[in-house]
């Protein structure tokens, strides 16, 4: 429960950033669009362990634990981009 909550709140973050620094609404469409993926992958990752896809190849299926972390991954790397980009620019030499 604590985890959808903690992934809303950055979801907002999320948004309201785009919000202020977008200059077209498309940005923020496509931001949202983005979000709704880490958001069903941390809040249902009971059925989406069991999803098999139609090469049928898997053989159980896949832990809850793992569908949360990649969701997880998925939510945390805008930040992460956007942390490199920075340092990478204020290590540049001029």
């Amino acid at each position: 429960m604590l985890c959808n909550v903690i992934s809303l709140v950055i979801s907002a973050i999320y948004l309201i950033v785009t919000i202020i620094f977008s200059e077209k609404s498309i940005t923020v469409f496509y931001m949202a669009l983005y979000l709704v993926i880490p958001l069903i992958l941390i809040w249902l990752p009971e059925g989406l362990g069991k999803w098999r896809f139609w090469w049928h190849v898997t053989t159980s299926e896949t832990p809850d634990f793992f569908v949360k972390l990649g969701g997880w991954m998925l939510l945390l790397f805008p930040a992460l981009f956007y942390l490199i980009i920075i340092l990478s620019l204020k290590t540049a030499p001029p």
